[in-house]
């Protein structure tokens, strides 16, 4: 059996894997390697405006909501609308705990997915830490 002979054997899950490189494929004479002709997406969305509310927030008699909103554009493939999701991820003061906020087709409020303007919520729980939460970081994804 040539995969057995080119590759590598792994147990994963309790399931028997076969796994091999382009290397292995390459040096018994598999093809690994593809043309893609089109014009191609090699930039990222733009972040155009960004904002949230409120700016304080007391989740101490059940939970407190954080909302953002964001205009995001792309020019060629547009943000995504699915999977991988964009997102803004809030840290705690001791970077010990994350606030994750999400954007999908679904939260879109005007505009395409070329150049639209997005409004999502999470919800802060009612134990989260106090003090600053800061932006981790903004994460946008093209489709």
């Amino acid at each position: 059996m040539l995969a057995t002979a080119l590759g590598h054997a792994a147990a994963e899950q309790g399931k028997r894997v076969y796994y091999c490189t382009a290397a292995d494929l390459a040096a018994s004479g598999f093809p690994t390697t593809f043309t893609q002709t089109g014009a191609g997406d090699t930039t990222p969305p733009d972040l155009v405006t960004f904002t949230f509310s409120p700016s304080s927030v007391d989740p101490s008699f059940g939970t407190g909501v954080v909302t953002v909103t964001a205009g995001l554009r792309d020019a060629i493939s547009g943000v995504a609308r699915w999977w991988p999701l964009s997102e803004v991820q809030f840290s705690s003061p001791s970077g010990t705990e994350t606030l994750t906020i999400t954007f999908s087709e679904a939260e879109r409020v005007s505009g395409d997915a070329l150049d639209g303007v997005y409004t999502s919520q999470a919800t802060l729980p009612q134990n989260a830490e106090a003090g600053v939460w800061t932006v981790r970081h903004v994460r946008l994804y093209d489709e």
